[in-house]
């Protein structure tokens, strides 16, 4: 599975988890997990971090991610280190398969982490104007 995602050239500093249980790497500079499982396997790229986080950002996403039908097979994924958007992949993509959807994912994510930058930017204009 290493090489499979080795093959890939938009993806940097492929190692397993200290644990083994998963793959870390780097896609365009964004932290990225891989979680694999016998069939197939669930890729993960950080949104942003927690101290974005607002109960109007993780709305927003959702029902951005719902109201799509080209973007149903995404998901947000909320842990202690961050936002992370997530797939399921089968294991028999192949290289040049995986490659395209990887950059769709990038896409998406890129789009998502403007939307949830802008939602935090407004949130702190607005709790400004009220204190003043």
């Amino acid at each position: 599975m290493l090489n499979k995602f080795r093959s890939v050239p938009f993806l940097d500093n492929i190692h397993l988890s200290e644990k083994g249980d998963m793959v870390l790497m780097s896609i365009d500079n964004l932290p990225a997990q891989v979680y694999v499982s016998t069939l197939s396997f669930y890729f993960t790229i950080l949104l942003d971090d927690t101290k974005n986080l607002s109960d109007t950002s993780m709305h927003y996403l959702t029902l951005l991610l719902a109201a799509h039908p080209d973007i149903h097979d995404y998901a947000v994924q909320l842990t202690a280190a961050g936002i992370w958007l997530g797939c399921y992949y089968d294991e028999t993509l192949t290289n040049e398969a995986l490659a395209t959807e990887l950059e769709k994912q990038l896409a998406l994510a890129r789009y998502l982490t403007n939307v949830v930058a802008s939602l935090c930017i407004t949130s702190q204009e607005a709790r400004h104007e009220v204190e003043l």
